[in-house]
Parts: C-alpha cells; structure tokens; sequence
C-alpha cells in the first residue's frame, strides 16, 4: 500500500510566504519521509556550490526532486499546485529553511512540520513541530551527516 505526501517547502519572511509543493506517491509516513528531506538535504550539502543562487526554499526543494528520483526505485513525484488538491494523502510535512542555512547547512536550521492528515481518520492533526534534527530523532530516521 502507499503512503502518500505532499512536501511543503516555504520561504517564511516578513515579505515573502511563498511555497513550493511536491507531491509523492509512496513512502510518506514519517520515518520514510524525513528519509526523503535527509536525501535532499545531503544533496545540497553535496552540490552546494551549484546551488547557492537560489533561494534556500528553491534550493531544498530542488535537491528534495534530484535526490529522490536517482534511482528506479524512488521516484513517482511531482511538483503540484498545493496539498489541499490531494485527497488521498496520508501525511503532509512543511519545511521552513532559516536564513543562515546557505552559510551553514546543518540539520539545525531546517524546521519541520509534520501533519497526519488521512481523510478516513478525521481531521488532520500536527504530530510534530521542531527543527530537522529533533524530528529524525523522534522518529527514528537515519541520522543526519
């Protein structure tokens, strides 16, 4: 069975709120989902140079799509128009990049939201707010380099 999510990357200033959705169709529930931020995350670590003129939301989220469809295995993701046109997620998480992250890209700087939001469970519920780090140690994820 999938597990479906969309990724919520946002750029949260006092002039710009914008976001970037990517929706994947399996792997969604969240250790397998901080798995996917981790991978993009370690991409940009990676490719850092190639990255630094974009915007942290635009280079995160970038990396979240080069990342994730390296092998065969992982894809079956798009960018989409915003979570609320899925009604068959089962999660949702919202990526927030602090300002500081290009000078320091540690796990630290990246916060996360993640959001339980399956239709035949109710209402959709925020299980967890904090930074990135926190979050890979609350569910198990694989730590982070």
């Amino acid at each position: 069975m999938s597990t479906r999510a969309v990724y919520t990357f946002k750029t949260n200033s006092e002039w710009d709120n914008s976001e970037v959705h990517i929706y994947k169709h399996h792997d969604g529930y969240p250790k397998g989902g901080l798995t996917w931020i981790r991978e993009a995350y370690l991409y940009y670590r990676e490719h850092q140079e190639t990255m630094k003129h974009l915007v942290n939301r635009d280079a995160l989220s970038t990396c979240f799509l080069l990342s994730i469809n390296k092998g065969e295995q992982y894809g079956n993701c798009e960018i989409t128009e915003h979570h609320e046109k899925h009604g068959d997620l089962e999660y949702r998480y919202e990526i927030f990049i602090s300002n500081d992250f290009k000078q320091t890209p540690i796990a630290n700087n990246i916060c996360i939201k993640v959001f339980s939001c399956a239709s035949w469970e109710g209402e959709e519920k925020l299980i967890f707010i904090g930074n990135f780090a926190e979050a890979i140690a609350e569910f198990q994820t694989l730590k982070v380099a």
